[in-house]
């Protein structure tokens, strides 16, 4: 069986940087796109209920001060 590890990540380029905020604060859902083992693709999209809308933004927020 081959691992059932994930890891999903954005760029890290300064270009990247502001449209990366804009996605993830603005946005009430995300797409994850996924290459399994096998080469199949897929992706899984998740969409923020209010109280995770309300957390990323915290988390936003308190990121920005520091």
């Amino acid at each position: 069986m081959v691992g059932s590890s994930f890891l999903f990540a954005l760029s890290a380029a300064e270009k990247d940087l502001p449209t990366n905020i804009e996605l993830l604060t603005e946005r009430k859902w995300m797409d994850f796109a996924v290459i399994y083992g096998t080469g199949t693709r897929a992706i899984i999209t998740l969409e923020k209920d209010d109280s995770a809308e309300a957390l990323f933004k915290k988390v936003f927020a308190e990121w920005a001060k520091s």
